[in-house]
């Protein structure tokens, strides 16, 4: 099967129900901050929400596929388009981009022909089932009017609001979608071993894992060839829980990269093309998009990949294993993890980190009391308020020129949280449930990774300070 045969679908999550949107059907995602009353009422449209001054109806998509209501306080607005027209969806949360092959989507059988046919497919998502969203049959839907879509320079230029990982690789920027990030491994010397052969540098063994890593140089055509045996890699997934390396100079950032513009590619001179498009950041340089779905597709690197699959799992997994899922206190979870220093090392929630910045030169002091907080930023044309993550946990000031803020929270609402050091991104196998005793107030525990290199770390999850203060670090 050729790569042009599969398709990709966007992932959202409605309570615990996955939804998955053709990509050709999804135009954009933004936090919604205030719900509108439309001017013609609809029994199956809740509202409205503004788009760059313009009024875009929302499907009740929880009354017609009896989903359960999102949180009016933390819920995305997806926009829909089909024939240059837009409708909006609210959604919980943004979980990631797929790519499945038309195989593995299943029709849903015996389904009631008075019922709208808005999910007729399904196919699995990291081990869970996802609800195929019917765009076209939506907008076919009687008493349902959507808006066309304004003509603006933002068709050409639309805003990329998937966190991406932007590392640095000889002397050229690329960037990836981070929920396609296994790990981001800092300075690895790579083995040199017999697949050691034409862009194949090596391999690595990371928590028990091998791992063959290439020179993305010599795959990607851009930029002057890795030599060095000594780098940092980052680990992409590939399908079939399979692995593949990319020997980096740097890895430089987890950034959204919200006001950069798109710009097509040029003539294309290498024998393969594995970009998908070109980034123009605010400054001025040049990011490449990496094409993940073709490099998927490519049977020569499918075939490297496939040297990472373990033949066994460890033995010394399955006790474990099984004493941590005896603990009803324990939940099994694949789940993405930012590990920082701060100044001890802390497990947090990839999902909640928009982007990862450096100390900014001027920062505004208040008066403000608040434990960690340390004054206000600009960045993009935003005014942020800025934590001392170690402070909020009642321990030291963080003091290292070096330092690193976190970003998260919605446009406009973003809150940054300084920490000593960024280490790597990794993924979970178990997470502990918080308590419920408000007594017990110790920090909930999360396995990464497998095998004998395994580590355990605290979880932290970055409050939102405009709704909770600093109370629920954990």
């Amino acid at each position: 099967m050729t790569e042009t045969s599969h398709r990709q679908f966007g992932i959202m999550q409605i309570g615990d129900t996955l939804l998955g949107v053709p990509i050709e059907h999804l135009s954009e995602v933004l936090h919604v901050h205030k719900e509108l009353q439309l001017p013609q009422k609809s029994a199956l449209l809740c509202g409205g929400i503004e788009l760059r001054g313009q009024l875009v109806p929302v499907l009740d998509l929880q009354q017609l596929g009896h989903l359960p209501s999102t949180d009016p306080q933390s819920r995305f607005g997806v926009i829909l388009e089909n024939d240059r027209h837009i409708l909006a969806i609210f959604v919980d949360q943004i979980v990631g981009i797929a790519t499945i092959a038309p195989a593995d989507i299943q029709r849903i059988a015996g389904q009631n022909a008075t019922a709208p046919p808005l999910f007729q497919d399904v196919f699995t998502y990291e081990g869970q089932f996802v609800s195929l969203l019917d765009v076209a049959a939506i907008f076919a839907l009687p008493d349902i009017y959507a808006v066309a879509r304004q003509h603006s320079t933002s068709d050409q230029t639309r805003r990329i609001l998937d966190p991406m990982l932007t590392f640095a690789a000889g002397g050229a920027l690329y960037t990836v979608p981070a929920v396609e990030v296994y790990a981001a491994i800092h300075k690895q010397t790579i083995q040199r071993t017999a697949i050691t052969v034409g862009p194949c540098l090596g391999e690595i063994s990371y928590h028990g894992r091998r791992i063959p890593v290439l020179c993305p140089v010599r795959i990607l055509g851009l930029g002057t060839p890795v030599t060095a045996q000594m780098t940092e890699v980052v680990a992409l997934r590939f399908p079939g829980d399979l692995i593949l390396g990319f020997a980096v100079e740097a890895i430089h950032e987890i950034d959204t990269l919200a006001t950069a513009k798109e710009t097509t590619l040029p003539i294309w001179q290498a024998d393969r093309n594995f970009i998908a498009k070109i980034i123009i950041r605010d400054d001025g340089s040049q990011v490449y998009a990496v094409d993940l779905a073709t490099i998927h597709g490519a049977k020569d690197l499918q075939e490297i990949a496939t040297l990472s699959k373990p033949d066994t799992p460890p033995a010394e997994d399955s006790p474990a294993q099984d004493s941590q899922t005896e603990n009803q206190n324990v939940t099994i979870t694949k789940e993405r993890y930012l590990v920082v220093a701060a100044p001890e090392k802390l497990a947090i929630p990839l999902s909640q980190v928009n982007c990862i910045v450096k100390q900014p030169d001027r920062l505004t002091a208040t008066d403000v009391s608040k434990p960690g907080f340390r004054g206000y930023f600009s960045r993009s044309d935003e005014s942020i308020a800025l934590f001392d993550l170690s402070e909020c946990m009642g321990q030291s000031a963080i003091d290292n020129p070096q330092a690193k803020i976190l970003l998260t929270g919605g446009p406009g609402h973003q809150v940054g949280y300084l920490v000593d050091r960024v280490v790597s991104i990794e993924m979970s196998e178990w997470c502990e449930n918080p308590s419920k005793d408000p007594a017990k107030q110790s920090k909930p525990l999360v396995q990464l990774g497998t095998g004998a290199k395994a580590t355990v770390l605290p979880m932290c999850r970055l409050p939102d300070m405009t709704e909770g203060g600093t109370e629920r670090l954990f």
